[in-house]
């Protein structure tokens, strides 16, 4: 019985400091100050239509355009503004924070979507997401890889202007 309570106890030692060395690795520099983009070819738009889905796009995905948007021209195709995410890390498990700033460019057969100026946003007590550790710059990472591609798919999506 005593065995199976050391082996349990190594077992939980062990499980802890990988959680822990994990918790705390530092993202690389490199990637600290790296926008995430992404650049979609929509050879079925011009610029006038990918301007305005995006901003369709912003008014579904956050629920209110008006609360997310900062700026637009329509002229130089540029959307800007900013927003609140959140995403669970792979250690920890709680549902943290972000803000960030979002920006689409758009010209004909091309849009450029762009995620920047990441930063921790503490809510409810718990502390946000903060880029700087690896285990949360892979959350984030993944939060705006999953929006990239919900946004990629709201403007091929040919349904979207007919009702």
């Amino acid at each position: 019985m005593n065995f199976t309570k050391a082996i349990l106890i190594i077992y939980i030692l062990a499980t802890l400091f990988n959680c822990s060395a994990s918790m705390f690795e530092k993202t690389p520099p490199e990637l600290l100050n790296k926008d995430f983009e992404y650049i979609f070819n929509l050879d079925s738009l011009s610029k006038e239509q990918a301007f305005s889905r995006g901003k369709l796009w912003i008014a579904e995905s956050y629920n209110s355009a008006e609360s997310v948007i900062t700026f637009e021209d329509l002229e130089t195709g540029t959307v800007k503004g900013t927003a609140i995410g959140s995403a669970l890390t792979e250690v920890d498990y709680f549902e943290r924070s972000f803000k960030y700033s979002l920006s689409i460019y758009c010209k004909d057969n091309k849009t450029k979507l762009v995620f920047s100026n990441v930063q921790t946003f503490d809510y409810k007590g718990v502390t946000g997401l903060s880029i700087s550790a690896m285990t949360h710059y892979r959350a984030i990472k993944s939060y705006f890889d999953d929006l990239a591609n919900n946004y990629s798919a709201f403007m091929m999506d040919d349904n979207v202007d007919d009702w």
